[in-house]
């Protein structure tokens, strides 16, 4: 899949339409970097790698695709999707059950034509206690 980019000599700005061109087409997750926390304290790191295209997402016409064929049941999801006028997050359009992450918010940590990096924190609190769990996903461009 071919995606064009024009350049300008301006400064690129962070404008949401260039971040939807670039995210366009289908990513291959690689990495999934998951931290826990508890009243701030790291309690553990698990990094997982992948290889192949079983679970991959896809940015498409306004629609955002999680296809995950790697476990013993596959499935897929797709929901509208906006990004954030200052281009740095995903926003899912959904709620309660239909959300994949807290809030459907994804921040984009990393952005080029061959790469892409998701962070997601997830946050609760029981009693005097709060957790924080994140996870940063590691994709390449198919």
């Amino acid at each position: 899949m071919a995606v064009l980019l024009f350049s300008s000599c301006g400064k690129d700005n962070g404008d949401s339409k260039t971040t939807e061109v670039k995210l366009n087409g289908k990513w291959a997750l690689r990495k999934e970097v998951s931290k826990d926390y508890e009243n701030g304290k790291l309690l553990e790191t698990d990094t997982d790698t992948y290889s192949g295209n079983d679970s991959y997402i896809e940015f498409k016409d306004g629609k955002f695709t999680l296809t995950d064929n790697s476990g013993d049941g596959s499935f897929t999801v797709t929901l509208p999707y906006t990004i954030s006028s200052d281009s740095k997050k995903i926003k899912l359009t959904c709620s309660g059950e239909d959300c994949i992450v807290e809030n459907g918010i994804m921040e984009i940590k990393t952005l080029d034509s061959k790469n892409l990096v998701l962070y997601v924190e997830e946050t609760e609190e029981d009693d005097d206690v709060t957790y924080k769990y994140t996870t940063e996903l590691h994709f390449v461009k198919i």
